[in-house]
């Protein structure tokens, strides 16, 4: 602790200090544009890809609402989904949990530490994949439920059968 408050006295300190602000300084002169240019174009290209997905999934809820039988393959394949991630979670975190028993008993230290945390990062990759297609899924299942329990798509019986029923209830007041 000494030796900095010495170091910090010395005019070599400040000296060498004011020259480094002002070398950050300029680097970050040339550097802010090409922040800026990544960020926008990482932006552009994940709004385009947020947009063909809404496409998509519009298009199934289309198709959900013509073939509403195909609703039961939708949710099996968000059941099966989850269960794929709920899987390779567990086997992640059985992976981190027995990592140093494995390394107890097989003695291999560094074939053990690299194998297990491949496993484990293949685990957790695999985990957010299906999270994902899961997320998708439900948003399609949210989407086409909304659109059938809105009076506005409707199908033409159920909207018939509905005014059929006010007209009655009119009538009887």
């Amino acid at each position: 602790m000494d030796e900095l408050a010495k170091l910090i006295t010395t005019p070599a300190w400040w000296i060498s200090t004011v020259i480094i602000a002002f070398l950050v300084n300029i680097a970050a002169a040339y550097a802010k544009p090409l922040i800026d240019n990544l960020v926008a174009t990482w932006s552009t290209k994940r709004r385009e890809r947020l947009e063909e997905e809404k496409k998509r999934e519009d298009a199934v809820v289309l198709y959900l609402i013509d073939n509403p039988i195909r609703l039961i393959d939708v949710r099996t394949d968000a059941t099966y989904t989850t269960l794929r991630m709920i899987l390779s979670l567990t086997l992640a975190v059985l992976l981190a949990s027995f990592l140093r028993f494995l390394q107890k008993y097989l003695q291999l230290y560094y074939f053990i530490d690299g194998t297990v945390a491949g496993i484990y990062f293949v685990c957790m990759v695999d985990a957010l994949r299906h999270f994902r297609r899961f997320r998708g899924l439900r948003r399609i299942i949210d989407e086409y439920t909304r659109s059938v329990h809105t009076y506005d798509n409707m199908p033409v019986d159920v909207l018939k059968r509905i005014k059929e029923e006010e007209r009655e209830a009119e009538q009887k007041h």
